[in-house]
């Protein structure tokens, strides 16, 4: 199943690039030049590690934004078996105030 996503997203990618620098096109010349293909790879051994910690930290921000979701909906549900209604002047009791001041 990865392979088939990646197949297809490397399929997506060549077609954007074909878009972008069509074959007989001079950015497409200016490209393939050693010296910009030097610079590139270059840049590239430079900024891959920043590239890939920036998606690991997406990734984990990713999962613990979904545990907390999770984890929230699970404490809302687990409170909501009380029935907390709002109060009526001073007449709450002290699970209704806990529940009100989360």
């Amino acid at each position: 199943m990865p392979l088939l996503v990646f197949k297809l997203i490397l399929r997506l990618f060549k077609k954007c690039f074909e878009t972008l620098f069509p074959p007989k096109s001079r950015l497409r010349d200016l490209l393939k030049h050693p010296l910009a293909e030097t610079y590139l790879h270059l840049k590239w051994t430079q900024t891959k590690k920043f590239f890939f910690l920036n998606i690991f930290l997406y990734g984990l921000f990713t999962l613990f934004l979904t545990a907390l979701s999770v984890f929230a909906t699970y404490i809302v549900r687990e409170c909501s078996d009380d029935k907390v209604d709002f109060p009526q002047g001073e007449k709450t009791t002290e699970r209704q105030r806990e529940l009100l001041s989360i």
